[in-house]
């Protein structure tokens, strides 16, 4: 599911984005007005956060009702974060269309645990899977595996080529040691290097060509996951880490 958040204090930003990557969220945020109206033009977000109070001169209903307008069949789930919670204000928003309201008087962790509990009680079943979104490894970061072949107590390595919430790309260090691969098979304790975090993971080959090996995760830590969520996050987001 795709989320767009705009307007959206950096700081908020950031602890959001953070929380729905590492729960399968496709996200994007902009806080310039125009910019977010073209991505809504070009890609179908199904939640928008709207801050009405970070950006000067930004109208929030004027805004709704670009959204809107839009595409008219398309009813996105808008939620707005306000420091302004007289009821006047909240029935206009409710009269123009939104599903959801927080108040910025709470503080960050309150107003990210509260973006989270209505994402729930909206119940918007999450059909696009961060699973299938995957960021390549920058050639400055670090991105090695090693797995553990059982019986013959050989040691295959390589370098982690992408990675996603649900698997990566390795590409073996050795060409020969394809042999000891093969689809379908599953290996245990799978160790990944991703800069500073060291990942432990037991996976499933699902594809093996020439010296390139595609798996996906079978069982990994939540911890493990947080690691990942963090790293595509940096890798879209380019922020420094």
């Amino acid at each position: 599911m795709k989320v767009l958040m705009v307007n959206l204090l950096k700081d908020m930003e950031e602890q959001i984005s953070f929380q729905l990557i590492s729960k399968d969220y496709f996200v994007n945020a902009s806080n310039d007005a125009e910019v977010a109206i073209d991505y809504l033009k070009s890609i179908d977000y199904s939640i928008i956060f709207i801050d009405g109070e970070h950006v000067e001169n930004f109208k929030v209903p004027e805004f709704i009702y670009r959204v809107r307008s839009i595409d008219p069949t398309k009813k996105q789930k808008i939620i707005i974060l306000s420091n302004n919670t007289n009821n006047s204000y909240i029935r206009e928003l409710m009269l123009i269309g939104i599903d959801g309201f927080i108040s910025k008087q709470n503080s960050t962790e309150q107003i990210v645990k509260k973006a989270l509990s209505i994402l729930t009680k909206i119940s918007i079943k999450i059909n696009e899977k961060r699973n299938h979104i995957r960021v390549d490894i920058l050639k400055e970061d670090t991105g090695n595996f090693s797995i553990r072949i059982p019986n013959i107590d050989k040691i295959v390595m390589g370098k982690v080529i992408n990675i996603s919430m649900g698997g990566a790309l390795f590409k073996l260090d050795m060409d020969a040691d394809i042999n000891y691969i093969d689809e379908g098979m599953s290996f245990f304790n799978v160790q990944i290097q991703l800069n500073k975090w060291l990942i432990s993971c037991d996976i499933n080959i699902i594809v093996v060509r020439k010296n390139l090996i595609g798996v996906k995760y079978t069982e990994i830590r939540e911890n493990f996951q947080n690691y990942i969520a963090k790293y595509i996050f940096n890798r879209i987001a380019n922020l420094d880490y």
